[in-house]
């Protein structure tokens, strides 16, 4: 539930006309907002720019024993940001591929490791600005 009430979070922050209307910068605001009103401050990160089409692999260690969300964001010039996220055996642990530019998915609490964060670059006007970020939620057993 909370999942789903961030995801509705990060849509309307994308269409706020006081954000930045493209690049970095507006990456940069929208993970800010989103984080200032959750109260959630980011395990890691990463940024990059790709083209509609394309897509690129990050790596992320993720701590045991703890539950997390992975959030991915793109700027103005982008429609459609996708994200895959897999365990550090390769196993696919949760996919995001709606059409809009805020995917979120949930990494469960297990044993950590280095956890692969697929961002594809499905709708975009022209070379688009992206960032994932990972945020502890928990221990097993808590609630977010």
């Amino acid at each position: 539930m909370k999942l789903a009430a961030l995801a509705i979070g990060v849509l309307a922050l994308t269409g706020s006309p006081v954000l930045a209307q493209s690049g970095a910068a507006l990456v940069d605001e929208i993970f800010a907002a989103v984080e200032a009103e959750l109260g959630l401050v980011s395990a890691s990160r990463d940024t990059g720019r790709i083209p509609e089409g394309a897509q690129t692999a990050v790596f992320f260690n993720v701590a045991p024993g703890a539950a997390h969300i992975v959030m991915g964001v793109c700027d103005g010039n982008c429609s459609d940001l996708d994200l895959v996220v897999r365990d550090p055996a390769g196993g696919t642990v949760g996919i995001d591929r709606a059409p809009d530019d805020s995917p979120v998915v949930e990494i469960p609490a297990g044993a950590g490791g280095r956890y692969t964060f697929q961002v594809e670059m499905a709708g975009c006007t022209s070379d688009c600005h992206w960032g994932v970020r990972s945020y502890n939620i928990g221990a097993p057993g808590e609630s977010w």
